[in-house]
């Protein structure tokens, strides 16, 4: 089920995971329920990072909304005035590749939509390409996280960064 990033439990639950207010498994799979996440799938984590100072990702809440029409069972959060994480589930129907493809297929189309609707946005993505359960969210948040920062040193000429892709750069 598709929710708005108006969600503010969700939104809360995330901050709470990644903040260490809720870090006990059974905690978070008890919370997770409360806003409608089934704690027996498994997810990838995407971390959307904006690098212009000038813009605030809190600002195009619209935008955004159109960003993420395309992904299908997907909930986000906004973590701050430039980051968002994207939670999209993982397809059993298909192979590990065949989800991350998938997935970045997905964002390099949204980002050619979202940088046409907001002036001068400059966003790049790390994904944290193992899929894994609600309650190891805050490891994966990291994962991406790592993803889109050292990504980007790396690898300048692209703005879709995996973990996986960090090789020893990883940690």
């Amino acid at each position: 089920v598709k929710k708005t990033m108006e969600d503010s439990s969700f939104d809360k639950f995330i901050d709470n995971i990644l903040s260490s207010k809720l870090d006990n498994k059974e905690e978070i799979i008890k919370s997770s329920e409360e806003v409608n996440l089934n704690a027996n799938d498994k997810f990838y984590t995407i971390v959307m990072k904006q690098k212009n100072e000038n813009i605030k990702l809190s600002s195009f809440k619209d935008a955004l909304k159109s960003f993420t029409i395309s992904f299908r069972e997907y909930r986000m959060s906004i973590i701050d005035d430039n980051k968002c994480l994207f939670l999209l589930n993982k397809d059993a129907n298909y192979s590990e590749k065949e989800n991350i493809n998938f997935i970045k297929d997905i964002i390099y189309n949204a980002r050619k939509r979202l940088i046409s609707e907001v002036k001068n946005i400059d966003v790049s993505f790390g994904i944290s390409d193992i899929p894994d359960y609600i309650y190891n969210l805050k490891e994966n948040y990291k994962r991406a996280e790592q993803a889109v920062d050292i990504g980007t040193l790396i690898y300048q000429n692209e703005e879709v960064h995996t973990y996986s892709q960090l090789g020893a750069f990883a940690w």
